[in-house]
C-alpha cells in the first residue's frame, strides 16, 4: 500500500484485478529484479474456511498493520474440548462468475487463469498453535506439558490433512511448478513435478512450510514436539519449500535434511 498507486477502479472485484496487475507492473518498473511478469492474469480461487469450527478472529490497531489474535484456548488440557474440525466450502457458481467477468473485461487483451493459493501459508502448524493459544502459553506448555502439545499438534496435523483430502476429492488443486509463488518470495520453476494428470494430488505440488514461532526453542525440543508433524505433512508433497524469516541451521541435522 505504500508503493502501489491508488486504485482507480471502484468495485471490490475490479480493484482486485487492478491490484494484481499493479503488483507486477510496479515491481518491474520500481524494483526491476528478475521476477517474471506472467503473460496471463492469475485469478485466485475463492475457498471459504472456518477454522476449528469457530474461525480465528483478530483485532487490530487503527492505521496500523499490527493485530492480535483472540485466543480460543487458555490451556490445552483445560480447553481442548472447544476445538472442532475446520469446515470449508467452494462456491463453484461464484468462482465461475468471477472467471467469466474477468474474461469479459480483459480476455481480448490478457488471458485469465484461475489459481488456487489456499495452501500457500496453510501448513504452518505452530502459527495455528500460537493463534489458538498465544506464543507465551505455547512456550510454557512445551516446557511443562509436552504431552498436551503433542495432542494439539496431532489435532492440527489431522485438520490440515482433511483440508488436503477435500481439495483432492473436489479436484480444486492447481499446479504451482512454474511462475508461481511457493514460499518466502521464491518461485516454483521445476520440471520435476508431474502436472499432466487429469486430477492433481498434492504429490504434484510444492508445499510451503515454516515454523518461525519455534525459533526460540532448542533443536531437541523442535525435533520432539514440532518436526514429526511437519514431516508427516511434507511427505504428501512432491517438493517442499521450508522456512521464512527463521534460522534453520540448528534444525537441519536430523530434521530438515530429511
Amino acid at each position: 500500500s505504500e508503493i502501489l498507486p491508488p486504485a482507480r477502479c471502484r468495485s471490490p472485484f475490479a480493484q482486485e484485478l487492478e491490484r494484481t496487475m499493479q503488483r507486477f507492473l510496479v515491481n518491474h518498473e520500481l524494483v526491476d529484479d528478475d521476477k517474471v511478469v506472467p503473460d496471463y492474469l492469475p485469478l485466485a480461487l475463492m475457498i471459504d474456511r472456518r477454522e476449528f469450527g469457530v474461525g480465528l478472529t483478530t483485532h487490530g490497531v487503527k492505521d496500523s498493520v499490527a493485530y492480535q489474535y483472540d485466543h480460543l484456548l487458555h490451556s490445552i488440557s483445560g480447553d481442548f474440548h472447544k476445538l472442532r474440525p475446520s469446515t470449508y466450502h467452494c462456491d463453484r457458481a461464484l468462482n465461475r462468475e468471477r472467471l467469466e467477468t474477468a474474461q469479459e473485461l480483459l480476455g481480448d487483451l490478457l488471458p485469465v487463469r484461475v489459481e488456487n493459493h489456499s495452501l500457500n501459508w496453510y501448513m504452518t502448524l505452530t502459527l495455528k498453535a500460537v493463534a489458538l493459544l498465544g506464543l507465551e502459553n505455547l512456550m510454557l506448555e512445551m516446557a511443562e506439558e509436552p504431552e498436551e502439545v503433542e495432542r494439539l499438534m496431532t489435532f492440527l496435523t489431522q485438520d490440515v490433512e482433511r483440508f488436503l483430502d477435500w481439495q483432492e476429492a473436489e479436484n480444486l488443486l492447481t499446479a504451482n511448478s512454474g511462475n508461481h509463488y511457493v514460499g518466502s518470495g521464491s518461485f516454483g520453476f521445476t520440471r520435476e513435478l508431474d502436472t499432466e494428470a487429469p486430477r492433481l494430488t498434492t504429490r504434484s505440488l510444492w508445499g510451503n512450510m515454516n515454523s518461525q514461532e519455534s525459533s526460540c526453542i532448542s533443536p531437541a525440543m523442535y525435533r520432539e514436539l514440532v518436526y514429526p508433524y511437519y514431516e508427516r505433512l511434507a511427505g504428501r508433497f512432491g517438493h517442499i519449500y521450508y522456512g521464512c524469516c527463521e534460522p534453520v541451521h540448528a534444525i537441519w541435522k536430523d530434521c530438515l535434511e530429511n
